[in-house]
């Protein structure tokens, strides 16, 4: 039986997954606790928003442009101390970013100290 620092216990696993344990399943702990807080804020202070997807290490949300920026800023800062909680040896950042249309391609786009939406030029 393997104890791990984030307090899972595991038993019953192979060398590999225990050893993947320490690593993966901590950063899949991280991100579900911080997709379980992002949801929990999406019903209280960051109404008109809510999740319509995670892929791989990005919550995707979806609500009104005039509050992006706000919001975007929200969500970075609950990814962020959320998971520091699990990982606390490592500096965890999060970086978001505003689209109309979701892409891989998309960088955050800056203008007067406000995060505004990366416009795809396909």
């Amino acid at each position: 039986v393997y104890q791990f620092r984030s307090g899972r216990v595991r038993g019953a696993v192979s060398y590999t997954e225990a050893c993947n344990s320490y690593f993966q399943a901590l950063a899949a702990d991280a991100a579900k606790s911080a997709g379980w807080e992002l949801l929990k804020a999406c019903y209280n202070e960051l109404k008109g928003w809510g999740i319509w997807n995670f892929v791989h290490d990005e919550f995707l949300l979806e609500g009104p442009e005039e509050t992006a920026h706000e919001t975007a800023m929200a969500v970075k800062e609950i990814m962020e101390s959320t998971a520091q909680k699990w990982i606390p040896d490592v500096k965890i950042t999060a970086s978001p970013c505003i689209m109309r249309r979701w892409s891989k391609d998309a960088e955050p786009v800056w203008k007067d100290g406000k995060m505004i939406p990366w416009e795809d030029r396909a």
